[in-house]
């Protein structure tokens, strides 16, 4: 029997009135189901995320989507203010509706956790003229389109049908998909059918696909105090499921399996303790180090391959992202900024502006 955990998604929690005074300043953040991001919807279960609100005196909304893209869209349409998303999706997709943006936390890694798996391939080299669904404009996009280009392949030579992660547990079961990438919860829920194998997972990347926090910069300009709401609710969160850097507490590990809808043990297959950040000063070295250019010349690379579903404008130029400093920027008004200082304040014990 498979379980799909689920949750309303595109809808915020009810606001508590004698809690939410007219001035306290709201920020509406979109988040996934996706393994890194469960930590936000374990502290708002446990009241974590209250306690946050009342000491920034601001009040964070959690949006949830169906899936990474949904999320991301959302955002660039302006529908919310602050987004969960891996790097290589939000630097690919942002060109489409500029806006610049703040990456205040780098909170997590798929090592793992995002799979290609296929009943008739058994090779990436074999993928040539296959047809692949997955969810497109995600971090499983993005895990194809670097096995494909491991492979000596590219999108151009498979076949892609955009189907969201719900739509694949539903075809693969009745036999209608023979090939596709998906991410966790789902790829654990897909196990129980013996007739898939891996050809590749996001292990392969190394640290390639990073998570983060991404906010609207003149929001975050105009009301500082959101951006220290929002790291200090990321290391809470990590806090209710962490024992140590190695270790998830058994209430953590019993939490993530509860929303995920997958077993412990699989939840420890699919998602390891060193995969979320749990602190400022890892935060800050992420985004000054070299995983992060990596991820850079690969999502360029990525939307110059995928063209037919990120580069929206008329010319490539805007797709082709360069880094300067602290700054990721497609020269056409699109800038992505590394915001380290509210993980600084943090680090060194600072309070809001």
């Amino acid at each position: 029997m498979l379980l799909i955990a689920c949750e309303e998604t595109g809808q915020p929690r009810a606001a508590d009135p004698a809690s939410r005074p007219d001035d306290v300043e709201v920020l509406q953040l979109g988040t996934t189901s996706d393994m890194g991001r469960l930590p936000w919807s374990i502290a708002e279960r446990a009241g974590t995320l209250r306690a946050i609100e009342r000491r920034h005196d601001v009040r964070i909304d959690i949006i949830r989507f169906a899936n990474e893209a949904d999320a991301v869209a959302a955002y660039g349409r302006r529908d919310i203010d602050a987004v969960t998303s891996t790097l290589s999706t939000m630097i690919g997709t942002v060109e489409a509706e500029p806006r610049d943006t703040h990456v205040v936390v780098v909170t997590d890694f798929s090592r793992g956790a995002h799979g290609l798996i296929s009943r008739t391939v058994r090779h990436p080299r074999d993928l040539r003229g296959q047809t692949i669904h997955l969810p497109l404009n995600t971090a499983s996009h993005y895990l194809l389109f670097r096995v494909l280009e491991r492979a000596g392949l590219d999108m151009g030579d498979v076949k892609l049908v955009n189907t969201p992660a719900p739509r694949l547990l539903e075809r693969a079961i009745r036999g209608e998909i023979n090939t596709m990438v998906v991410g966790a919860p789902v790829l654990g829920q897909l196990q129980v059918l013996p007739e898939f194998r891996s050809i590749s997972t996001s292990r392969s990347l190394g640290g390639e696909l990073i998570g983060g926090v991404m906010v609207d910069g003149a929001l975050i300009d105009r009301k500082p105090r959101l951006g220290h709401a929002l790291v200090e609710a990321w290391f809470e969160a990590v806090g209710e499921v962490l024992l140590d850097a190695e270790t998830f507490t058994d209430a953590g590990l019993e939490a993530l399996a509860n929303l995920s809808g997958l077993s412990e043990t699989q939840v420890a297959r699919f998602l390891s303790p060193r995969d979320l950040v749990a602190n400022a000063q890892a935060s800050l070295g992420l985004m000054a180090g070299r995983n992060l250019d990596r991820t850079i010349l690969g999502a360029q690379r990525f939307r110059l391959d995928a063209r037919a579903f990120g580069c929206t404008r008329s010319s490539t130029e805007s797709c082709v992202f360069t880094r300067d400093g602290n700054r990721i920027t497609n020269g056409v008004g699109t800038e992505i900024y590394l915001n380290g200082q509210f993980l600084r304040q943090w680090r060194n014990g600072g309070d809001d502006d």
